[in-house]
């Protein structure tokens, strides 16, 4: 049985070479986008680099669901996309986004009834003067202090 022989680092063995030539990264920003060199700075002068600044977004983000939610809110709208008709779908060019922002604008709104993707709206009229049978009647409010010491003043007009 042969015997065989684990290689280590410091073997002598020919290694590889690559010879990559002149790269495109240059070297004069190195101590610019090091780390360590930014929160020395950072810690030095009080303050982060304007970059930093520039680009920070601010705002209240508590009402932001996780990121497992926001895949199947997506997953689920590109699957109901999916089921819309083919003539619909090439209107906006199998994208979802399209589709959306379409539906979403108030002035398309003719065109998704007669696309067959959204229904009238029946508002039936009423008459203020006349309540309708099944509203409740509100219960009669009977103020003793109106005119007396307790009364209020609603809108500047005292007695």
């Amino acid at each position: 049985m042969e015997k065989v022989v684990a290689l280590g680092v410091y073997d002598d063995r020919p290694r590889p070479k690559v010879i990559c030539g002149e790269g495109l990264t240059k070297q004069s920003f190195m101590k610019d986008c090091d780390i360590n060199a930014i929160i020395r700075k950072a810690v030095k002068n009080g303050g982060l680099p304007q970059m930093i600044h520039d680009n920070a977004v601010y705002g209240d983000f508590s009402n932001v669901v996780d990121y497992q939610t926001s895949l199947e809110v997506v997953s689920r709208a590109t699957t109901q996309f999916a089921a819309l008709p083919a003539h619909v779908r090439a209107r906006f060019n199998n994208d979802p986004a399209s589709f959306l922002a379409f539906a979403n604008s108030e002035a398309n709104v003719e065109e998704m009834i007669k696309m067959g993707l959204a229904t009238r709206k029946v508002v039936e009229e009423v008459n203020p003067s006349t309540p309708s049978p099944d509203a409740p009647v509100p219960p009669a409010v009977t103020n003793p202090s109106v005119g007396g010491a307790g009364a209020s003043n609603i809108g500047g007009q005292g007695k």
